[in-house]
């Protein structure tokens, strides 16, 4: 008779660690993709702003005239200083596509932080939930968002418009 040998279990620790890895991976692969086809060019008002605070950065000012804003201050200098590292490091770039680039590692990187905050309050399963939620909110979804608003304001205005 043949006996089959027990099976070992896979540790909890081991178990999480594994999720968070697929997550990161999944979450940073999504952040990638936007990275690697950011739309050509800025696509609001707050994008135009920050690009042109990372510009403003990159001259060693912040808010500059020739920046074009009038309340420099309204933006916080976070996401700037990320973009004008971009701009330093490529200045020939004008759509700071190295900063989407910086912007995916960054989110993937608060993928495993929300992990790490949520598990230290309520457990590794939390921090999984926590995980997962924050590596599907990526640009790709706000892009789709947007689209969609700009097709229901379009069609507003085609069905407002005297015929």
């Amino acid at each position: 008779m043949i006996v089959p040998a027990p099976v070992k279990r896979v540790p909890a620790r081991a178990r999480v660690g594994l999720a968070l890895a697929a997550i990161l991976l999944v979450g940073g692969a999504l952040r990638a993709e936007v990275a690697a086809h950011p739309g050509g060019g800025p696509r609001s008002g707050d994008e135009r702003s920050y690009t042109a605070l990372a510009f403003s950065l990159a001259r060693g000012t912040y808010g500059d005239r020739e920046s074009g804003l009038r309340q420099p201050l309204h933006w916080p200098p976070g996401a700037p200083a990320l973009f004008s590292a971009a701009a330093r490091v490529d200045p020939g770039d004008a759509g700071l596509r190295l900063a989407y680039w910086l912007q995916a590692l960054v989110g993937t990187a608060l993928i495993a932080v929300c992990f790490a905050i949520a598990a230290l309050a309520a457990g590794p399963v939390a921090g999984l939930v926590a995980a997962a939620r924050a590596a599907g909110r990526c640009g790709s979804g706000r892009c789709r968002r947007t689209g969609r608003r700009r097709a229901r304001r379009s069609a507003a205005g085609r069905r407002a418009a005297p015929t």
